[in-house]
């Protein structure tokens, strides 16, 4: 089971915000590499230092995202990934990657918190820190590598709990979406 683990933090309402991305990559079930990286988003506007405890003065000499990027496509290479509401991280990344002119590869995406309704229907929320409870996780949430690391970690114990090969796999059984971007 191969697939790579993505969660953003934004600075701010607009996708093109990223100021931290997390990246774990699983290989045959394992997890192999775990990346954090910084980002300079286009302005100094933030709004959610409260959530993620990043600012402006601790990204203002961080790469720009455009900078980056190479080594975040090397990580994900050709792997699908997975985010906890896969809409708004693939929405940061396509935005993103648009607002620096750069062409979207084509990604396969399953959303960890929609398999987790379908693998685990009792729960009351299906949030990231529930489940991560749930599955006795621990989680320093929005941190970006933590929520990705769990993140992997609910794709994973949700596999396996349902005997599924890969997420793709798990995405189709469980008729979820697995296509967000391009």
């Amino acid at each position: 089971m191969d697939f790579v683990a993505v969660d953003f933090e934004t600075a701010n309402y607009k996708r093109t915000s990223a100021c931290a991305i997390g990246l774990v990559a699983v290989e045959n079930g394992v997890i192999v590499e775990k990346r954090h990286f910084l980002i300079r988003p286009p302005e100094n506007h933030f709004v959610f230092t409260y959530l993620h405890g990043i600012s402006w003065n601790e990204v203002r000499h961080e790469p720009a995202f455009n900078e980056i990027w190479p080594q975040v496509c090397a990580i994900i290479g050709n792997r699908p990934i997975t985010a906890h509401n896969a809409p708004f991280d693939t929405a940061v990344l396509r935005d993103t990657l648009g607002y620096y002119g750069i062409t979207c590869p084509k990604i396969s995406c399953v959303c960890t918190c929609q398999l987790s309704r379908r693998i685990w229907p009792e729960l009351r929320s299906h949030s990231l820190d529930a489940v991560a409870g749930h599955l006795h996780l621990a989680l320093k949430h929005h941190n970006a590598v933590s929520d990705s690391e769990v993140c992997a970690q609910i794709a994973l114990a949700g596999c396996r709990k349902k005997g599924f090969r890969s997420i793709v796999e798990a995405a189709v059984a469980c008729r979820l979406r697995y296509d967000y971007l391009l």
